[in-house]
């Protein structure tokens, strides 16, 4: 399910259509917005919306993002880059066996930011948005978010979704163990459980 394209037509880059680009940044700028919005990255980290918008404006929006349990957010991400062919993840991700041989082959080494955290935070590690769903209870906590927004009866959207078996049915432990170092930054600050045995992994 996706809540990027559910929430799309309520997102002001709806309403430009195909409009130069020129045009496009004044219709942003009327709104009181920055301009350099419409430059950033689809996946910008909390820190850097700010930096454009500036701290003030910042502050006054309503901010949220959605984490994914790590082993499971791997999972996803290695389906996801095996079949989307026009993202860069796809060529460096097609040259490994099967998702234990892109497991096994990373590296164990921890990300000190996280892999989810580091979009949320700022430098001193202070969470810089209002709310943090879960996917894993992503109906709830999707509520949670329209109800600030003054959205009814929104249904989500389903896109990017891979098929496959519920991911602890493709980890074994040693699989587990290298996700939860490379992770560590993730399952602490979001309060994942560590303990294979609590997800049934053996």
């Amino acid at each position: 399910m996706s809540v990027e394209r559910t929430l799309w037509p309520y997102d002001v880059r709806a309403h430009l259509g195909d409009k130069p680009p020129e045009e496009k940044a004044k219709l942003i700028a009327t709104l009181g917005l920055n301009p350099e919005l419409l430059k950033l990255e689809r996946h910008a980290s909390a820190q850097d919306i700010s930096n454009v918008l500036g701290a003030e404006t910042f502050a006054r929006l309503f901010k949220f993002a959605f984490v994914r349990n790590p082993w499971d957010f791997q999972l996803s991400l290695y389906h996801f880059n095996m079949t989307r062919t026009e993202f860069p993840g796809h060529l460096s991700t097609i040259k490994f066996r099967d998702f234990e041989d892109y497991i096994m082959s990373k590296a164990r080494v921890a990300a000190p930011q996280g892999l989810q955290k580091r979009y949320i935070v700022d430098d001193n590690d202070k969470l810089m948005v209002d709310f943090v769903g879960r996917f894993e209870t992503l109906a709830q906590d999707f509520g949670a978010v329209c109800d600030p927004l003054g959205l009814k009866d929104v249904k989500l959207a389903h896109e990017n979704s891979t098929k496959h078996l519920p991911w602890q049915q493709s980890y074994t432990l040693p699989m587990f163990e290298i996700v939860r170092d490379v992770s560590r930054a993730d399952i602490d600050y979001f309060g994942y459980a560590d303990d294979p045995a609590a997800y049934g992994v053996k």
